[in-house]
């Protein structure tokens, strides 16, 4: 079986930049939404074990966690991917909630519109 194809929900073509109408995760085809699913439950992963203050104070600190982070949110909209937009903001909250990670600025110095 072919890898499913790569899992972009882009308002516009990248390599062009035309805007491209929205694609509701309803009209993804079935291999696209399995693996925004499983983008879904990595996040809400992260964003668990980020409760706990010393794990996120040492993921925090992880610059390719942070860039895939907001990666995430600039290449999904909110509306063709909201709970994976909503569960990535509340895993950058919960890295970010404990002293010690405020002291770690990769995410806190970087701003996304969302």
């Amino acid at each position: 079986a072919a890898p499913p194809p790569p899992l972009h929900l882009l308002r516009g073509d990248k390599a062009s930049g035309e805007a491209a109408a929205p694609t509701a995760p309803a009209a993804l085809d079935p291999r696209r939404r399995k693996a925004l699913d499983v983008l879904v439950k990595l996040v809400r992963v992260i964003g668990n074990l980020a409760i706990s203050a010393e794990a996120a104070t040492h993921l925090v600190g992880s610059r390719l966690l942070a860039g895939t982070l907001l990666a995430l949110l600039q290449e999904h909209a909110v509306d063709e991917a909201d709970e994976l937009v909503l569960n990535v903001v509340s895993t950058v909250s919960n890295l970010t909630f404990y002293e010690g990670a405020r002291d770690n600025h990769i995410l806190l110095g970087r701003r996304v519109l969302v």
